[in-house]
Parts: structure tokens; sequence; C-alpha cells
């Protein structure tokens, strides 16, 4: 090899070593909860749990008094936990990362405040375009449909509610009943 060549693939090397991306922190808010209070705030959501050694994620169903009870939709050991409705016992489970829609407000708002923008840069080009003899077609399409479609991903992202919530009592069994 070269010197120059062998320089560039010493740079290329280290560059690659540094820019690599560190492990991002959980995103979201923390929460500190009892197995009790989970019900109101996580069923129906979208969840990610890690249970000895094995990463799932699926939509929460149900919080039995013993057991989360997850629809599976991705697991990275299919023969623990197959696709499909799985109890996962309520010992194993340590913390939940949550994302859960509070409705469609933010969404609807700002795709419309979108295709207002859209259509008042867009609505005027076509005369432009005639007096000019060109043709904008494409050029015009984007610039009233771009507006709107990031107005519903911004919006996505404002109604979207991410929560990392930690069991307080994850090794203790469920209480009993008292008989």
């Amino acid at each position: 090899m070269t010197f120059p060549a062998t320089v560039l693939c010493a740079a290329w090397l280290s560059w690659q070593a540094t820019a690599a991306p560190a492990k991002k922190p959980p995103q979201g808010r923390h929460y500190l909860l009892q197995w009790d209070d989970l019900a109101p705030l996580i069923s129906g959501a979208q969840a990610k749990l890690q249970v000895q050694g094995v990463r799932l994620q699926g939509r929460v169903l149900a919080i039995e008094p013993d057991a989360l009870v997850l629809e599976v939709r991705k697991s990275s050991d299919r023969a623990a936990y197959p696709r499909g409705r799985a109890a996962i016992p309520r010992a194993l489970v340590r913390e939940i990362h949550v994302r859960k829609w509070r409705g469609n407000t933010w969404r609807v708002a700002a795709t419309t405040i979108g295709a207002v923008i859209g259509l008042a840069f867009g609505a005027p080009l076509p005369a432009v375009a005639v007096l000019e003899g060109a043709y904008w077609g494409p050029l015009i399409a984007a610039i009233i449909a771009v507006p709107p479609t990031l107005g519903y991903l911004l919006g996505r992202e404002a109604d979207l509610r991410r929560m990392v919530i930690t069991i307080e009592d994850a090794g203790r069994p469920a209480a009993s009943p008292a008989g």
C-alpha cells in the first residue's frame, strides 16, 4: 500500500471508531410504580421490555395480579416467547418502556396548518409556470404535499407519550386474597 492510501485507511478507521453512536439513555418520562398502578397507564399501549435476557415488544392486553399479558409482536428468542399472546410472570417484569397515543389533536392541527401553508405557496405557481412556458407539475405537487406531510409527522410526535416505568415491587409475589 502506498503512503497516502495507508493514511486514508487509518483516518477512515479512526473516524469509524469515534463516529459509532453512543448508547442513548431511554427517552421519555420515568416513573416508579407499584404493580397495582400499572393498568390505567399501560393497558392497550405499545410496550418494550426485557425478560430474562429476552427482548419483547408488543401491545399490553391486560395487567393481572400475577402476570402482564402481552400480545408479542417481536421477540429476540422465538422459542421462549413466540408471537401471539403471552403471560409474563409478575416477578420477571422489572422495567417497561411504553409508547401511548394521547388522542390526535396535534396530528389534525399540524396537518391542517401544513395544508394551508402548502396551498398558500403552491396555488400561485401554475400561473407563473404558464407565463414562463415551463412545466413545473412535480415541483408544484411537492410544494403542496410536503408541508401537510411534515405537519402530520410533527403532530404525530407531539401526540405520542413515552414512558419508562420501573416496577417498585417486581420481586414480591402477588398479594393473596384474604379468606
